[in-house]
Order: structure tokens, then sequence, then C-alpha cells
């Protein structure tokens, strides 16, 4: 499926919203009936659900198993398997879960996609794109300006048009993986994954050796796995760990949630690299998992 091409409005935003109005109601609500209770009538201009994100995000939920469909004329929506009730809750920490959750569900079907023969969709492809980036590098948040970058990176089958790039951009803050940045007064994106490794920390082992450690946290964030990154157009080099991920490990390391061990055993080791520095890590442990 594509996000981006057939379900432009779609939104993880908006999503959110859908499934904590269907968690509300476990005998599910007819499109028409999350239309009245999402867009009352006395308070926004009637819309139809094409015109607005309930929809494509509808879809785009039913694709991630975060929703659900069942009977016809009219279908019913329900929650999904992957839209767990605990994550529906209105406070900070749960809506930074249930972000994680649609991060998690983007990059698996993706890989289930790869596996079965079928096209991975646009937002994953581009995803796993922007988090193998130099994360020292700066896109600007106007396509007129990122149309070469993206053009140079060849991933304009997945990113295509001025209508493309902000709704793209949007899934990739919304997620936890877009550092925003200024040079002057002119608004900048960076790579960085950061905020969603952080989220995922508490399910990671609290000590392991590094390569063992980072194929959990790609199974946890799997936009961030090698399966992902080998399908695009220019792969990242396998031989060191860099892009967003390699920040993000320093980052982590930074604020004393994690810890980067080096033994004299290169058995376990990965390198680091940002920029042209390099770091060898042989042990990853989990300091504070909040």
């Amino acid at each position: 499926m594509d996000f981006l091409k057939t379900h432009v409005r779609a939104s993880a935003q908006a999503l959110l919203i859908i499934c904590r109005r269907l968690g509300s109601r476990p005998g599910g609500r007819t499109i028409v009936e999350l239309q009245r209770d999402l867009q009352p009538e006395l308070l926004v201009r009637q819309s139809s659900p094409k015109e607005t994100a309930l929809l494509p995000s509808l879809k785009v939920g039913e694709h991630l198993g975060m929703v659900t469909a069942s009977g016809d004329s009219p279908e019913v929506w329900s929650l999904g398997p992957n839209a767990n009730t605990g994550l529906l809750v209105d406070s900070p920490e749960r809506t930074n879960a249930f972000y994680s959750a649609v991060l998690r569900a983007i990059g698996s079907t993706a890989i289930a996609d790869l596996e079965s023969g079928t096209k991975p969709s646009d937002v994953a492809m581009g995803l796993a794109w922007w988090c193998a980036l130099d994360p020292y590098e700066r896109l600007p948040t106007a396509w007129a300006e990122a149309e070469a970058v993206v053009k140079t990176a060849q991933m304009e089958s997945a990113i295509g048009n001025s209508s493309q790039w902000p709704q793209f951009t949007r899934w990739a803050r919304t997620l936890g993986l877009v550092a925003a940045t200024e040079i002057g007064r002119k608004p900048l994106l960076a790579p960085d994954c950061s905020r969603a490794l952080r989220h995922v920390l508490p399910a990671l082992p609290r000590h392991a050796e590094a390569n063992q450690w980072l194929h959990h946290a790609q199974e946890l964030v799997p936009v961030l796995s090698p399966r992902l990154a080998a399908r695009l157009p220019q792969p990242p080099d396998t031989a060191y760990v860099g892009g967003s991920l390699a920040l993000a490990l320093n980052k982590l390391a930074h604020i004393k949630k994690i810890e980067l061990l080096a033994t004299a055993d290169a058995t376990s080791s990965v390198v680091l690299r940002l920029g042209e520095w390099d770091r060898v890590v042989s042990h990853i442990r989990v300091l504070e998992a909040t």
C-alpha cells in the first residue's frame, strides 16, 4: 500500500484520534458514525470522509493492523490487533507508546511485504532512507529545496512531489525520527531517531553484546532494519552502524540513558560512525529506561 500516493491525507495523529474513539466503542462504529463523532455538524463544515483524514487514515490503519473492518454495507470499524487499549489513554506517555506502536507496525508490515514478494509502503521505504541518512545532513522543509536531495537518492518513487514531501516529513516528525533545527531563520530537518529509540528502551535488554542489543532494537523499530535498508536504491554500508541510529546511541549515552562499553573481545563489537569519527562498542547497557 502506498500511503503518500493513495492516502496522502492519512496521518498518525488522525489514527490516534480514531483509535481512541473506537476504544470507547467496543461494538465498533461505521464510517458515518465516526464522521459524526469526530466532525460534529455544529463545529465544522461537513466534508466527505475522503476529503478529510478519516477514510485515508482508516485504510492506512487497517493495513497496519491498528484498526479492522468487518461486514459490508456498511463496514463496521473496530480496533485491530496492534492497537492495544492500554495505548489509548490520553496521556503524553501513552501517546508516545501509541506512535511507537505505529512506527513498529509500519516497519514490520514492510518486512512482511518483502517476504511475501509485495512492494513495501512508500512511507516505510522513505523512513528507512531517512534513518540511513548522514545525521549531520540538514534537509529543508520546503519541497522546492528538498527535491534535489530526494532525486539524488533515487527516492522519488516513494516521495515524488510537493504534496507528498510535507506529509512524509509529518509522519517522520510524529514518529520520533526528526530533530527540527534552524540555520539563521531557515527551518531545517535533521534525521534523528533518538526519540523513537528512547521510547523502546524499557523493552530492550538491560545489558547485552552490542550486535545482539542492536538486533533487538531493530526488531522494535524495524525501519532501522538492514533488511529494509538493503532494498533502498542506494543501500548504506553495512560494515558499520551509521545514520541516525549511530547519532541516537551517542545522544542516549550522553544523557546517561545507556552506556556504550568497549572490551578487548572484538567478536561482538560494532563500529559506530558519525561523520569521520568511529567508535568501537562491544556491549550496551541500559542505565535508565524512562
